[in-house]
């Protein structure tokens, strides 16, 4: 059985109807890519030198056997939790075909350390950030990305000459968050503290952002970058909508003209904004906005900028034009 599988998860119970035994099976329901097999301890307890209700999570890689001893106080979470951590490698090194497994785990934080397998630090550093994922083990992926995957190193800015250094991530829902690591990478308690602090909310993501500039507030539609999105969105009571666009995206390049119109008809309402930012060049991180496409619009009423409103409607003039009549804080003065 164990032959043909990465890893195998044993369940061994005195009773294959207890409630353990139970909590066992729900857990195994929601693993794809793990092989599950249930037994008893008087029939498969001696294989395993198992004498009571224990999880067995045997593997090809890092320790190749774990073990839980659990009761039917064992909740199916607690039971997922371990078989979760137990079933991944403590450190994944990324390839093109391990990108799937990587992305499409249930775990949503992920320390990415970049390297040059190469180098003379690499062996060093692969097993400081091997020693730290050990104590971290289901609640991190760790995952080294060497000097050839070039695309995930452009993505996250890094060139070979910034190599070794670290990012933690948070691929959950909506935008991806980025915290950069700045210690030292052969130091383990130094990136044990970094993970603490994060996980203790107590860092701030790293945010990319253009470089704001006079012309920015020159045109029709204001221009927002980054660094000038809170001040200019957040931070006033003024009524602001906001397609967040990328530059390639044609049906952004549909949406220009009558951007530039509807613009243009309330550049005199002093208290409603029309506005624009580019998502591939600037990154934001405020609650309730997440991007997940191009163009993507969002509404901020003046006395509400804590509720963050995700538009849904038609995208022609008319159909901007009465929404905001419907929803803004400030009335619109002039017939449009």
């Amino acid at each position: 059985m164990k032959e043909n599988n990465e890893v195998v998860v044993v369940g061994i119970f005195s009773d294959v109807e207890s409630d353990a035994a139970k909590n066992f099976l729900k857990a195994a329901g929601g693993f794809d890519d793990v092989m599950f097999t249930i037994g008893t301890t008087s029939d498969v307890g001696s294989a395993y030198d198992v004498t009571e209700d224990t999880i067995v999570v045997l593997k090809d890689f890092d320790e190749k056997r774990n073990d839980m001893p659990v009761s039917g106080e064992t909740s199916k979470d607690d039971m997922t939790t371990f078989v979760r951590g137990s079933s991944t490698p403590l450190v994944i090194t990324f390839t093109p075909a391990a990108s799937s497994k990587i992305f499409g785990s249930d775990i949503e934080h992920h320390f990415l350390f970049f390297t040059d397998v190469e180098a003379d630090y690499h062996e060093n550093i692969h097993a400081t950030v091997k020693t730290v994922a050990s104590e971290k083990k289901g609640d991190l992926l760790f995952v080294n990305v060497p000097t050839s995957e070039s695309k995930v190193a452009d993505y996250f800015g890094f060139s070979d000459s910034d190599y070794p250094v670290g990012v933690l991530v948070n691929v959950g829902s909506g935008s991806m968050k980025k915290f950069f690591y700045k210690g030292d990478m052969t130091d383990a308690s130094a990136i044990s503290a970094f993970i603490e602090s994060y996980f203790a909310g107590d860092l701030s993501p790293t945010l990319k952002s253009a470089e704001p500039s006079d012309a920015d507030d020159e045109g029709p539609v204001q221009v927002l970058v980054g660094t000038t999105f809170n001040d200019k969105v957040l931070n006033n009571d003024k009524d602001v909508l906001v397609e967040f666009y990328a530059p390639w995206c044609g049906h952004c390049k549909k949406l220009a003209p009558i951007w530039d119109e509807l613009g243009e008809a309330l550049s005199e309402e002093p208290n409603i904004v029309i506005a624009k930012i580019d998502s591939t060049a600037n990154e934001i991180d405020v609650e309730g906005v997440d991007v997940g496409g191009f163009p993507t619009v969002f509404f901020f009423k003046g006395n509400e900028k804590d509720k963050p409103k995700k538009y849904n409607g038609g995208r022609e003039y008319d159909d901007f034009v009465a929404y905001l009549k419907k929803n803004t804080a400030h009335s619109i003065t002039k017939e449009l």
